[in-house]
């Protein structure tokens, strides 16, 4: 469907703790970003009312009115019926059916459309990212959990109910550590952020000696990724093995995506990516050496480009694809 493309798209990513707002073009180029707290504790309608705010004031600084905006896209943590526009769950915001599309819509008078947050982000490496021209890939967010967005012939894979794509709950170890979503050896409670926390904190507690405890100031509740990131960094044997291990097992992960979907590429962002120089090696090497022939000759694991615009700007290619598609929620 031909769109208005001198018209501009807002993006939100929208978090537990911060959102982000972000008008932009069809060509990708953000013109103006707007980052805030998100007033979880005030309720879903204060949170919905405060993006509307900060919707208006991104317009007025990227210098432009409501009239100039063709849609909105937001992405959000959670379960989502994206075609009604509601957030059924989210534990991040502690939000039960809420509608998300009705207070930007009756606001701006324009298309709203929501998607899982992570999901957005993969559509955003996809049209102006690291995934630029790939009609077959897998965004993976490495954080405090493990999110994916996966790409197959060019479109974004949903599943039967929406639940496609949840990798982060790939059972990997039978006999692995318990996780959030209640199973055991999930691919999420061995190789996300915790995992690199509790094998350095059980590691202090059976006595080795490491860099960790006197970076954390002898106080484990201080310890987190980065820090253990910054010890291995020094050296430090006992930060070395927690990522050697924690490494070991996102290779396991990463096989079996490679050989289960035969990407062109798989895109790793979010924070425990920053320790990419020690972590990804080892694990790529696993998927070169474990994953199936011919799917591991032609996968590459590559960094993500889009930083921690990602969300926005993926958020912002989930409105402009739909319109492109005659969508009108």
């Amino acid at each position: 469907m031909d769109v208005d493309r001198t018209k501009k798209i807002v993006g939100v990513d929208l978090g537990g703790t911060t959102f982000t707002v972000g008008v932009m073009d069809f060509e990708g180029n953000v013109l103006s970003r707007l980052d805030a707290d998100t007033p979880v504790e005030d309720g879903p309608i204060a949170v919905m009312n405060k993006i509307v705010e900060y919707i208006d004031m991104a317009i007025e600084k990227a210098g432009l009115t409501g009239k100039d905006i063709l849609g909105v896209g937001l992405g959000a943590p959670g379960i989502l019926d994206v075609e009604k526009g509601i957030n059924i769950f989210s534990p991040n915001l502690k939000w039960h059916n809420v509608d998300m599309v009705t207070p930007i819509k009756e606001h701006l008078g324009v298309p709203v459309f929501i998607e899982n947050d992570v999901r957005v982000a993969a559509l955003g490496e996809r049209r102006f990212g690291a995934g630029k021209g790939r009609k077959y890939m897998i965004f993976i967010a490495l954080g405090t959990g493990i999110g994916s967005g996966i790409i197959i012939n060019g479109e974004l894979f949903r599943g039967s109910i929406g639940g496609g794509g949840e990798v982060g709950h790939m059972v990997i170890d039978s006999n692995g550590p318990r996780c959030n979503c209640g199973n055991y050896g999930c691919f999420e409670a061995l190789a996300a952020g915790p995992s690199i926390v509790a094998r350095a904190e059980k590691a202090i507690k059976s006595g080795l000696e490491t860099k960790i405890f006197e970076l954390a100031e002898r106080d484990v509740t201080k310890i987190t990724p980065a820090l253990v990131y910054r010890a291995a960094k020094m050296g430090d044997k006992v930060a070395l093995d927690v990522f050697r291990e924690t490494s070991y097992y996102l290779g396991l992960g990463l096989v079996t995506l490679t050989t289960v979907f035969n990407p062109e590429c798989i895109i790793i962002g979010g924070g425990i990516s920053k320790a990419w120089d020690i972590l990804m090696p080892p694990a790529i090497q696993m998927v070169k050496t474990r994953s199936f022939p011919g799917s591991r000759d032609v996968v590459e694991i590559i960094p993500a480009e889009l930083g921690d615009s990602a969300g926005m700007i993926g958020a912002g290619v989930l409105a402009m694809e739909k319109l492109e598609k005659g969508f009108t929620l």
